[in-house]
């Protein structure tokens, strides 16, 4: 069954960050209006929506650490124009994490470890187009 985005607060979800960019994030989300939750290494199992909030998703059965401890940021429900301010709060704020994603209502059910897979493999091939080694 397809699922789409309930309309929820907007969401900076972290994985893999240390307690300092934690921090750092928690004050740059609050001064643009967002929520900010951190997750442990330990929700690789979990379905985006689940992490987000979204009705509809439950705690994964089983847990599974994230694949190498990647850090990334994952944006939901954040309206165009304040996610646009808060990409540049977080690059002035020193937050510089190539991983990066939306949630859609593809992803929403894909789990962490799965979003991240396909945020490395779309990474890896930007590098590759750019000419970086």
């Amino acid at each position: 069954m397809k699922s789409h985005i309930i309309n929820v607060s907007p969401l900076v979800l972290s994985c893999g960050l240390s307690d300092a960019e934690k921090k750092k994030i928690d004050e740059i989300a609050k001064e643009a209006g967002v929520s900010h939750k951190a997750v442990g290494c330990d929700c690789g199992n979990e379905k985006i929506g689940y992490l987000c909030g979204f009705r509809g998703y439950a705690k994964a059965t089983e847990s599974a650490t994230v694949a190498d401890g990647k850090a990334c940021l994952i944006f939901s429900s954040i309206p165009k124009q304040s996610f646009t301010m808060l990409l540049s709060m977080l690059k002035s704020g020193g937050i510089i994490t190539p991983l990066k994603a939306i949630v859609t209502p593809t992803n929403q059910g894909w789990t962490l470890n799965d979003l991240i897979a396909e945020l490395e493999r779309e990474h890896e091939m930007m590098k590759g187009q750019n000419g970086q080694q």
